[in-house]
């Protein structure tokens, strides 16, 4: 099983199209580089359309320092024919094509029962089968039945999080209150939230590593996260579509907010800069020729 840092950056690529298609491997790259400038591996979680193509770049390319995630699993109805699933992505073809780990409930793709609850019993068969395979299981946390009712919203959150803990026996519990996600308002300006969250988990099961996310933007809110003894983050339109820096200069605020310190250059003799201007031209040229093939077979 791949090791996840104690310090992680988990970055949920979602369907923006600034991290999909071509450009999706060119953040890859682009991270790969930050993260061994910085000593860490960063965890990147391509959309479903372009994780087989973001494996096979990163292991033909020896991209050792990002792992990657798949953002959805399903497991057949009949085990005994783990092929017979249309649609849907198994953990046997995950193990396959590479993948380190899996986002399991997110908020944008929950595994609910009929009540709105968090299915843990069926959640809790997807980790046992990502575990088996020795895929990591990354599962969220986050009930909201309303923006005016906070604390009902935390209670029922705190309640899932105990569920999921003491049933499903995720490698990372991450809480993400939903009323935050894609916003402005970090998760880290509820620190009560917090630090209930990483007391009850350590209580119910230290084995289970702890993550926040939702609204994580900024160094700041990495520090607080840290202190708050969760330096661990999931984290997608901060990186992916950052207001006023580019994707690698968000990507290394918050790396530098888990208390991560940059090497001046690598053994090639490279800085960060050069490294990354090379992976731009690089990229440049691709989309050149990818641009001068259509316009031939448009001639043609």
């Amino acid at each position: 099983m791949a090791e996840v840092p104690e310090k992680a950056l988990m970055i949920n690529f979602k369907g923006y199209p600034e991290s999909t298609g071509q450009n999706a491997i060119g953040l890859v790259r682009k991270l790969n580089t930050l993260a061994e400038f910085y000593g860490t591996k960063i965890i990147v979680t391509p959309h479903p359309s372009d994780l087989r193509q973001v494996c096979d770049v990163a292991g033909n390319e020896g991209l050792d320092n990002v792992l990657v995630f798949s953002q959805d699993v399903e497991l057949p109805k009949d085990e005994g024919k783990p092929n017979n699933i249309t649609g849907k992505i198994t953990p046997e073809f995950l193990q396959r094509i590479g993948v380190a780990g899996v986002i399991i409930n997110h908020s944008e793709n929950r595994i609910e029962k009929p009540d709105g609850e968090a299915d843990e019993g069926r959640i809790g068969l997807l980790t046992k089968a990502l575990r088996k395979r020795d895929l990591v299981s990354l599962v969220c946390a986050g009930r909201f039945i309303g923006k005016d009712k906070p604390e009902e919203n935390k209670r029922l959150t705190m309640q899932e999080v105990e569920k999921l803990v003491r049933v499903a026996n995720p490698d990372i519990l991450a809480v993400e209150p939903p009323e935050m996600i894609g916003g402005d308002i970090s998760v880290t300006t509820r620190p009560d939230l917090i630090e209930e969250f990483v007391e009850k988990v350590g209580r119910l099961n230290p084995r289970v590593k702890v993550a926040v996310g939702a609204g994580v933007k900024n160094k700041a809110d990495a520090e607080k996260a840290a202190e708050l003894n969760a330096p661990r983050l999931l984290v997608a339109s901060g990186v992916t579509t950052p207001k006023g820096k580019t994707q690698v200069e968000a990507a290394e605020e918050l790396l530098q907010g888990l208390g991560y310190k940059k090497k001046q250059r690598l053994n090639t003799g490279l800085n960060l800069d050069d490294a990354l201007r090379i992976i731009e031209a690089e990229e440049a040229g691709k989309k050149f020729r990818e641009s001068s093939k259509l316009i031939r077979k448009e001639k043609l």
